[in-house]
This record gives structure tokens, sequence and C-alpha cells, in this order.
């Protein structure tokens, strides 16, 4: 009897990896923005005309933003009994925080398609975003129905 249920339990627990691979590879994504995209820190830099302020603004949140949405991506696609911080936890747990990642892809992809649609990156980017964008939305619609 103890066998089957840890066989159970494993199978129950590699199921859910599966399942939020999408996650995971959205992490990924929020980490190629933060860390190698200039499309969030240009556009920054372009409304606040080039002073100080605009760029140590521009630096930090187009770096800062994507990459804790990043770490809240993985974190829920791979390391899903792994405890963090008690207050990113909370905000991890609750529907705010893949709305508030949905409305950050609204956004990227709005000053994405300001950039030219017509670039094969510009496209990949705001494929993905949509891809993102609807894996999440189904993503809350599918934790809202369960009790």
């Amino acid at each position: 009897m103890g066998i089957k249920s840890d066989c159970n339990m494993i199978q129950n627990s590699f199921s859910e990896y599966i399942r939020n691979i999408p996650l995971f590879l959205g992490g990924l994504f929020f980490i190629y923005l933060g860390a190698i995209d200039q499309t969030i820190f240009d556009s920054i830099v372009y409304l606040t005309n080039f002073d100080k302020f605009g760029i140590t603004l521009a630096t930090a949140l187009s770096a800062g933003i994507p990459i804790f949405f990043a770490i809240g991506l993985i974190k829920k696609g791979i390391f899903i009994r792994w405890q963090t911080l008690d207050f990113y936890e909370k905000i991890l747990r609750g529907k705010i925080f893949s709305i508030f990642v949905m409305a950050f892809l609204i956004c990227f992809s709005y000053l994405t398609f300001t950039n030219g649609i017509f670039l094969l990156a510009n496209m990949l980017k705001i494929t993905a975003c949509t891809l993102l964008f609807i894996y999440l939305l189904f993503d809350i619609k599918n934790t809202k129905s369960s009790p």
C-alpha cells in the first residue's frame, strides 16, 4: 500500500511539473526581456528625454520588473513546493500576480508593436507575449473553477 501511494504521489508531482512547463518557459522569456532586450529601456529613455533620472529609471524598470516576473514564473513552474519569502509567496499564490504579468505583457507588446511589427525579432516577441498571455488567462480560469 505504501509503495503504491508513493508512486501515485510521484506521478501526480511529475504531471504537475509537465503542466507548468509554459510557466518556466515564460520565466526564461522574462529573463531575456530583463537581461538582453532593450525595448523597455529605449522607450523610457525616449519618453524622459535622456536626463539622468530618466536613464536611472529606465535601467531599474527595464531590468527589475521583468526579472521580478521571471522569478515568480519560474518558481510557479518548477520550484512548486519550495518556499520563498513570505510576502512574495503570498503574491505568487494569488491571481493578482498573473494579472500583473498579463498587464505587463500587454504594455510590452504595445511597445514592441510601435517599434515595428515587420522585424522578425519583434514578431517573435509579440508571439511569445500572446502565447504566455493566453496560457495565464486559462490558468486563472482553471484555478478559479477549482475548489
